[in-house]
């Protein structure tokens, strides 16, 4: 009997860090279960487009600063709140923005043209969840350990950068994506009306 307890409280919290409904309190979430997520999401990116152990421990410090922000305003989110949605495509473009210094122009290309990783949120059943949950087991990391991983505290995130600017910007020599891939640009006011649509079913 404890046996099943153990492991049915196990499947719980592995269940609950993939998603949060709207009466549950971001800020509940234990720092070890946001790192957890955090790697989870970093790795299958590092996956999809083959980056090494140095991009795969920046890919983690950005996620880990985007996923800590959106949870702070998730009870909003999962009601629709428009400026929470706003916010929360500001957070997303930050993160995208930083990424794009990790990757080879036709590597951000590859990333940009997949939903569960460029747009990794989504709001179903009540709940906000982690796109790519769905295509991968929540205990299943392919690229070892980030480094740095137990250690990052926030120190590289957009809100701790002189102007906002990303600090993660020269720090790689790539061929860098050309393109326009922030949704609150004006350019790109079709696409962001379609992610409010896939997102969070907004119309």
């Amino acid at each position: 009997m404890k046996r099943v307890m153990l492991l049915l409280g196990m499947i719980g919290l592995l269940v609950g860090a993939q998603t949060l409904s709207a009466k549950d309190d971001p800020n509940t979430m234990s720092d070890k279960e946001l790192r957890a997520q955090a790697r989870f999401l970093a790795d299958k990116i590092a996956y999809e487009v083959d980056m090494d152990k140095e991009a795969l421990a920046a890919t983690f410090e950005i996620n880990y600063d985007f996923l800590k922000s959106v949870y702070a305003i998730a009870d909003k989110l999962v009601t629709k709140d428009p400026d929470a949605v706003t916010q929360y495509y500001l957070l997303l473009d930050q993160r995208n923005g930083d990424l794009v210094w990790l990757m080879e122009s036709n590597d951000y290309v590859k990333y940009l043209g997949n939903l569960s990783l460029y747009r990794p949120f989504q709001l179903k059943d009540g709940q906000l969840t982690l796109r790519i949950a769905d295509r991968y087991p929540s205990n299943k990391n392919f690229k070892g350990k980030p480094k740095r991983m137990s250690k990052y505290k926030g120190e590289h995130a957009r809100s701790e950068q002189p102007n906002n600017e990303s600090y993660y910007k020269g720090k790689f020599r790539h061929t860098f994506y050309g393109g326009q891939p922030r949704l609150l640009n004006a350019r790109n006011r079709a696409k962001l009306a379609q992610a409010k649509r896939d997102d969070f079913s907004m119309r």
